[in-house]
C-alpha cells in the first residue's frame, strides 16, 4: 500500500486540511486491505450510517445501510487480490472528501483495472463512504 505522506503547515486550517487528508489516505488503505482480507463486517462499517449512493459501471442507486449489509454479507465475493494505483484525495468542504483514483481487483478471471471515485463525509469518530462510483476500464 502507498506511504502515508506527512503535511504539515504553519496554518491551522492548512494544517486541519492536512489532517483530514492523511485521515482520509489511512481510511482508503485500510478500505484496501478489508476488501483484499474479506472483512465484510468492517466494510460495511466503512459506509455511512444512512448508507450510500453507489454507482457501478454507470448503473446509479441508494443503498441504505441494511442493503449495504445484505450484499456484504450474503452476495459479495471478494478479490483474490486487491491494490489502489493511484489515489488522489481532497478535502470539498469541512469534513468531506474526494478520492478519485484506479485500483486493480483480481478474481479468478484475472485482474481487472477499474475507475474509483469515493465522496467520504465526517460522522461519529472519523470518515465514511457517502458515494462510490467504480467501473471496470478496458483492456488495451
Amino acid at each position: 500500500m502507498a506511504a502515508i505522506l506527512a503535511l504539515t503547515s504553519s496554518s491551522s486550517k492548512a494544517s486541519d486540511e492536512a489532517s483530514v487528508s492523511d485521515e482520509a489516505r489511512i481510511f482508503m488503505e485500510a478500505y484496501g486491505e478489508d476488501l483484499e482480507n474479506h472483512d465484510r463486517e468492517a466494510i460495511i462499517e466503512r459506509y455511512a450510517s444512512s448508507g450510500a449512493y453507489i454507482v457501478f459501471n454507470g448503473a446509479s442507486r441508494y443503498a441504505s445501510k441494511s442493503d449495504l449489509e445484505s450484499r456484504y454479507l450474503e452476495e459479495w465475493q471478494g478479490p483474490i487480490s486487491f491494490s489502489w494505483n493511484e489515489l488522489t484525495i481532497d478535502e470539498v468542504s469541512s469534513g468531506v472528501v474526494l478520492v478519485v483514483g484506479t485500483f486493480n481487483w483480481e478474481s479468478s478471471d484475472g485482474i481487472a483495472l477499474y475507475s474509483y471515485t469515493g465522496l467520504l463525509v465526517g460522522e461519529g469518530d472519523g470518515l465514511r463512504i457517502k458515494l462510490e462510483n467504480e467501473s471496470i476500464l478496458p483492456t488495451e
